[in-house]
């Protein structure tokens, strides 16, 4: 900091610990104060000047250990809920076209998410992840939640019901209509 001429809670830091530190050693070392007091007296009144400094010093070192430590918990979780995004899709269907959604032929062309538009239909597979926000037409399925409610029993969805990015098909298959995609997801909140 003071070699970019810039202040911050370290520079603070470093001269209050220094100035308790070096009073501390200065009675220590001159054993007496002004009015004449023995030396014994004047260190049992002073000695703590000497630990205040080591006290602090641990004290915020064990702060900043715990504030690396958090940072790299939330890097860790950031970087997990990354992985669960997809990138690719089964378009079943896009919009405007007509035919047989087909649940269980296997129907379907594999595509990058990000041309996916809001009213594609798309086909979730068993073990799958599903990769945008949207509303079953077709089919039906357990679901694995648990990186949205928290609920660690896959829950059962029919048609009309909603599902989410990043969560899991743990069986079944579905048709979904795709109602969010992207930064719209609740992935992405």
């Amino acid at each position: 900091a003071v070699k970019h001429k810039n202040s911050n809670m370290d520079v603070l830091v470093a001269m209050s610990t220094t100035i308790a530190y070096g009073y501390g050693l200065w009675l220590f070392v001159m054993g007496h104060d002004v009015d004449g007091d023995d030396y014994g007296r004047q260190v049992r009144q002073n000695g703590h000047l000497l630990e205040t400094s080591s006290t602090l010093i641990t004290i915020i070192y064990f702060g900043k250990t715990l504030e690396r430590y958090t940072k790299n918990k939330t890097t860790e979780t950031l970087t997990a809920l990354s992985a669960l995004k997809v990138a690719t899709a089964v378009l079943v269907r896009a919009v405007g076209e007509e035919g047989d959604l087909g649940v269980d032929d296997g129907s379907g062309k594999e595509i990058d998410v990000g041309l996916l538009e809001v009213g594609d239909l798309i086909r979730v597979l068993p073990g799958s992840t599903v990769p945008v926000d949207g509303v079953v037409v077709q089919g039906t399925a357990q679901i694995n939640e648990q990186m949205i409610t928290g609920e660690s029993l896959p829950i059962s969805k029919e048609v009309n019901s909603r599902v989410f990015a990043g969560t899991i098909c743990a069986s079944g298959g579905l048709v979904v209509r795709v109602e969010m995609k992207g930064s719209d997801t609740a992935l992405a909140y």
